[in-house]
């Protein structure tokens, strides 16, 4: 197969050796893994294909291709990518001594892992160390969350999930870390979720890949029982072909609602009348809409998010802060408790009789006039913006500030 023209390869080496630095191997088997691996990028994986405009400073040889009108690619890693080579890793550290894995190629590397993995030796290879788990939480259709302890369980969490959970041991040790399994009535593991900081850092299927959709329900749960609302993790489950690469962090209430600052995977649908109990802090993501009736006990932050509208009922017993968005209205039916933030957003026009029962930020605006019956229980901000005058009826319980 013929090798892609790819803009960033140094990307590519650069990706590899993160993937391959934790990972207890002889330097000779990580630079085999680098080059291979660089080789079987550039010519089995999912690339990013871009415009290409002819520049003078590129090479001759870049510039001969453009002519010729060939492709041209960018490198963005992606989960299943990830998943096979971190696999692959793991067939090659379990290697007996007797073989070895320079003279493979790395498409024939990686069928051998994937045979390998399918033992059913590989899968009870490990007994269970009982000293190394703590039963957490059980659920009535037979499935568990067990904590492990050891660096045996750790070993044998890996092993049969594909991944490299047992690098983990040394935090779990410093208790730096905990380290969760959910199982179901048979013992085997279905997902392995990280906890640090009282919060979720990642949450694994089988090697490697998103958590299943339907896992989630055991996830909400458990966090419950640990009084955390928060999860926070690099990956979560997606469409590979509409989401490539995943290299920020994301936000999951313990309701299911997913959120990224720079993609976006919809998980479900929150219905109707959605009842919130904390802040949901969805800063600069790519939300565009919130459920009809959304009532949030607490903040609601949409700063510098991609929001387009307000649905009708929105009630926000805290702060609703919508700083540096394209909103350009609020419906007129909106409850904020404590503060409604505009500032530097693209409001418009307010709706007549909007009442806020805190305060008003609309500093730095393009707002000109206010509507008329207007209610501001507490202090009404307009530095910045281009209201000139105020309308009849307006009341507003604290300063005016210009």
């Amino acid at each position: 197969m013929k090798p892609k023209i790819i803009l960033n390869p140094n990307d590519i080496v650069t990706w590899l050796c993160r993937l391959v630095a934790p990972v207890s191997l002889s330097n000779e088997v990580k630079r085999w893994f680098i080059n291979n691996g660089r080789k079987y990028i550039a010519t089995h994986a999912d690339l990013e294909k871009v415009k290409y405009f002819i520049n003078d400073k590129d090479a001759w040889w870049m510039r001969e291709a453009a002519i010729a009108g060939e492709s041209f690619f960018v490198f963005k890693p992606y989960p299943y990518l990830e998943s096979i080579l971190t696999l692959l890793l793991i067939y090659i550290k379990n290697l007996p001594k007797s073989e070895s894995i320079l003279g493979s190629t790395l498409p024939d590397a990686l069928g051998n892992a994937l045979k390998w993995a399918n033992k059913a030796k590989y899968k009870k290879r490990i007994e269970e160390d009982p000293e190394g788990i703590r039963n957490v939480l059980s659920f009535e259709d037979g499935f568990f969350w067990v904590q492990l302890d050891s660096e045996k369980a750790l070993i044998r969490e890996g092993e049969l999930m594909g991944h490299c959970v047992a690098e983990y041991f040394e935090d779990v040790e410093m208790s730096q870390v905990r380290i969760f399994s959910l199982r179901d009535s048979k013992n085997k593991p279905h997902v392995t979720l990280e906890f640090a900081s009282s919060r979720v850092v990642q949450m694994k299927a089988r090697f490697n890949k998103p958590m299943p959709r339907t896992y989630l329900k055991y996830v909400v749960s458990l966090m419950k029982d640990m009084g955390s609302r928060c999860l926070m993790f690099d990956e979560f489950f997606h469409k590979r072909k509409k989401i490539k690469t995943i290299d920020c962090f994301r936000h999951l209430n313990e309701q299911g609602l997913f959120i990224g600052q720079e993609y976006v995977a919809h998980i479900f649908e929150l219905p109707d009348y959605f009842e919130y109990s904390g802040d949901m802090d969805f800063r600069s993501s790519l939300i565009t809409r919130l459920p009809l009736g959304l009532k949030v006990d607490g903040n609601l932050i949409l700063e510098a998010s991609n929001i387009k509208r307000l649905p009708k009922e929105l009630k926000i017993k805290g702060v609703l802060d919508l700083r540096s968005t394209k909103l350009q209205s609020v419906p007129s039916d909106l409850f904020v408790g404590e503060m409604l933030i505009l500032s530097k957003s693209g409001i418009r026009s307010l709706p007549e009789g909007l009442t806020i029962d805190g305060s008003l930020d609309l500093t730095f605006t393009q707002i000109s006039s206010l509507p008329k019956n207007l209610t501001v229980k507490d202090n009404l901000f307009l530095t910045g913006s281009k209201v000139r005058w105020l309308p009849e009826g307006l009341r507003v319980g604290g300063r005016i500030v210009y």
